[in-house]
């Protein structure tokens, strides 16, 4: 049995590298963080496993934007101000409670309002009190990563469902209630036997009309769109139960009247449409889409620094645009500045990062890794760019042919035995034309998909939830349906295979160090957003801060393009050593080299693992922008074909090589946009959760963490969800083969439905149970 993280609740993987009981360098910052800081009792409220603290989670960020929109917010409401943001990273109770906490300690605080479902908060603060800036940097020390409402998908699916759901529930109780007198003997002619037959026509319209209408909507969508899903049996056995009831309630035959199982039944299949859409926008929203996709740039006005923040669609040749550190170049373009430090890794795939010099001309997608802001011309327009075609969004047909395929014959079927049962009673030896009606009727109302409309949002749910202790979150429902297709792997390498920053190979370097020159460290790393400069700051969160002399300096940091990080006074120094290999850096004080670091790509824990079980069944691939050398000694490393492993691939060669081998049996697994367009082909996709990945956003499923044991559960899960589907598609079966004999033979009426009905919803959730627990003891 895997040990589980002390902080997040994963799966630890093999060779973590992190401190004993954490899965990664940052649960365990945290974890000692939250310790330290006397709030031991969020582990106590946490209610689930959580994403592990991405590194990149704690490195240093831009709230430019958030001084301008406290400083609007104060403006308009100078005694009491208002801000909704949206917050990276909340996902339980107990985050709730430890972000609440971290809130009122500031003076200033008045009120704080937190939604984890959707990762969104609401702020009350008294303007020129609240340290906004210190309480957002808190909050990142903690792994939560504020930015601004509205720039992830707004969408809220479940909040409508909510409100149906809970109308539909009230109504359902009222529906039984007033038709229970009926089923207990109450006489035609008591005083209120009219008022109740009217009230549960009332509740039922009701239900129809709020509950109802929804899968009525989405049928008439579907087959407008020519695609055929489970919503169409839903919508059809509702509507004709609820006319038939209508009709019988008008011409007061009482074995028509199916009012109570409309109610209730609407009622259930809601319940399973918000279990299986509450689960997806969980994970939808685990992220900030904001903080990987860029929408704006600054362009430069004039000398004097002067900017104005421009949507990327109105960049046009020309222009002379001010790119801070960290932050990505949208288009071609000529540097002005007299040199700049850029990491392409985002576009080709090359981990290591490039020096520019002035008039060079940078490609669109290099990310500026240097301390300070460079200026650039632009060279082309946004519309038309590589970079703008990467980012297009291209979602995946929906459709499930062999779904479709058993949904019309399951809907040919019901209609085929109810018209003959009507039939034979019409026209058989009954010859009862009343009789004959009320069969129809009640084999179309039992043979409802009610045990498959319930059932089979659990299992998604229970699936969903179970991945979630791995560290994957599953984004698209129909990603189980489409893995059945599934017959190639393929792996982007960058990122993907190897972790964001480089390793840190001679730790013992590290710890050599005295307590003066890793505070120096310390500075000269806190701000760089070069890869050794974040692999190094990665392995400084295990040594704590002790407060020595170089600390309590605080002195100033500059970059030398091409050669480090040094000091103002140029005594300390990060960069090139004296001597050493390409993958080196030193530090060094007055030109004393006091510790050489040795860095080599960091590859994904459980990798070797992941491809060795995978490539049992399916041939596995790597397609990357990087050096073929480079990939194929990785591929070594994991003992795949170097055959397999392809270098030098850029976007479109990745693309056809997908074309080339059926999309849909490919299941595609990469991180930034030089997967883009081989992402938007395959049958399946998935990313890894990177700090500067664009794909998380519209995946399949991400995965969090340093490892690729995610990759392995989704298989394992996908084939448990496979078994429990089939067993409870068999059970509906056997179901609908019984009620319908019972309907055929005119045993059938409204009592007995409204008893079967729940029955059957109670036995398939039971299969569906005892299928994921038989699971989780075998393993």
């Amino acid at each position: 049995m895997s040990e589980s993280c002390r902080h997040c609740g994963t799966d630890i993987p093999a060779h973590s590298g992190a401190e004993e009981g954490f899965c990664c360098h940052g649960c365990s910052y945290v974890y000692h963080l939250i310790h330290d800081e006397g709030l031991d009792r969020y582990y106590e409220l946490r209610d689930s496993a959580i994403s592990p603290v991405r590194p990149g989670a704690l490195d240093r960020r831009d709230y430019r934007w958030l001084e301008q929109a406290v400083n609007e917010a104060g403006e308009s409401s100078p005694k009491i101000a208002e801000m909704d943001l949206d917050l990276e990273g909340v996902s339980c109770l107990g985050c709730v409670w430890l972000i609440e906490k971290i809130f009122k300690r500031y003076p200033g605080s008045h009120r704080i309002e937190i939604n984890p479902q959707l990762g969104q908060i609401r702020v009350a603060w008294r303007p020129g009190l609240f340290p906004w800036l210190e309480f957002a940097r808190e909050l990142q020390r903690f792994g939560y990563l504020l930015s601004p409402a509205g720039q992830r998908s707004t969408a809220n699916t479940t909040h409508g469902l909510t409100i149906r759901l809970g109308l539909c529930a009230a109504f359902a109780l009222n529906a039984m209630l007033f038709t229970l007198p009926r089923y207990l003997g109450m006489e035609p002619d008591f005083e209120l036997a009219r008022l109740f037959h009217w009230l549960t026509l009332l509740f039922a319209s009701l239900s129809m009309a709020v509950g109802g209408s929804y899968f009525i909507q989405r049928s008439i969508a579907g087959l407008r769109s020519g695609l055929l899903h489970i919503d169409f049996p839903i919508a059809l056995g509702v509507s004709l139960a609820y006319i038939g009831s209508l009709y019988g309630w008008i011409r007061g035959w009482e074995s028509f009247i199916y009012f109570d199982f409309v109610s209730v039944f609407t009622f259930l299949m809601l319940v399973g449409r918000w279990v299986q859409e509450r689960a997806l926008e969980f994970n939808r929203h685990r992220l900030i889409a904001r903080s990987r996709r860029p929408q704006n740039v600054d362009r430069l006005l004039n000398e004097k620094g002067e900017v104005e923040t421009l949507p990327l669609a109105k960049v046009e040749p020309g222009m002379q645009l001010r790119i801070a550190s960290g932050d990505l170049i949208p288009v071609g373009a000529r540097l002005l500045s007299p040199a700049a430090s850029c990491s392409l890794e985002w576009i080709n795939g090359e981990s290591e990062s490039q020096t520019f010099k002035g008039n060079q001309v940078i490609p669109g997608g290099a990310i500026n890794i240097g301390q300070e802001a460079i200026i650039v011309e632009s060279r082309e327009a946004w519309g038309g760019s590589l970079l703008e075609k990467l980012l297009q969004e291209s979602r995946a047909d929906p459709r499930s042919p062999l779904f479709e395929k058993v949904l019309k014959v399951y809907l040919w079927v019901v209609l085929f035995v109810a018209a003959a049962g009507g039939i034979y009673w019409a026209y058989g030896p009954p010859a009862d034309a009343t009789q004959a009606l009320q069969v129809v009727l009640s084999v179309l109302v039992v043979s409802c998909p009610c045990a498959l409309g319930v059932a089979a949002p659990l299992a998604h749910e229970w699936a969903v939830l179970r991945l979630r202790q791995f560290g994957l979150f599953v984004r698209e429902a129909s990603v189980f349906a489409r893995l059945d297709g599934v017959r190639k792997l393929v792996f982007d390498k960058t990122g993907t295979l190897t972790l964001e920053a480089p390793q840190l190979t001679n730790p013992e370097a590290l710890e050599g160090l005295d307590a003066e020159a890793r505070e120096a460290l310390r500075r000269l790393t806190a701000e760089s957003a070069h890869p050794y400069s974040r692999a190094l700051r990665q392995m400084l969160w295990r040594i704590p801060e002790d407060g020595s002399q170089a600390k309590r300096q605080n002195w100033p940091v500059r970059e030398v393009i091409g050669q480090g990080m040094q000091s103002d006074d140029g005594s300390w120094k990060l960069g090139r050593p004296q001597s050493g290999s390409p993958g080196d850096c030193a530090l060094s004080y007055k030109d004393r080299e006091l510790a050489h670091f040795h860095f080599a790509e960091a590859l994904r824990s459980h990798a070797r693992e992941a491809f060795a079980v995978l490539r049992r069944k399916y041939p596995l691939y790597i397609l990357s922008g990087d050096r073929p050398e480079k990939v194929s000694q990785l591929a070594e490393r994991i003992g795949l074909d170097p055959e397999n492993a392809l270098g030098g691939q850029d976007p479109e060669s990745k693309a056809e090589w997908i074309r080339r081998n059926n999309p849909e049996s490919v299941l595609y697994v990469g991180d930034g946009a030089n997967d883009s367009l081989a992402f938007d082909l395959a049958g399946v996709s998935g990313a890894p959760v990177v700090e500067r990945g664009i794909l998380d956003s519209k995946a399949d499923f991400f995965f969090s963490g340093s490892g690729l044991n995610g990759i392995l559960a989704l298989f394992r899960v996908a084939k448990v969800r496979a078994c429990a589907a089939r067993r409870v598609f068999g059970f509906s079966v056997s179901y609908n083969i019984v009620v319908a004999a019972i309907a055929l033979m005119g045993w059938m009426n409204p009592l007995l439905a409204a008893i079967l009905m729940p029955l059957s919803s109670v036995a398939t959730i039971a299969l569906v149970a005892m299928t994921y627990k038989s699971a989780q003891t075998s393993r």
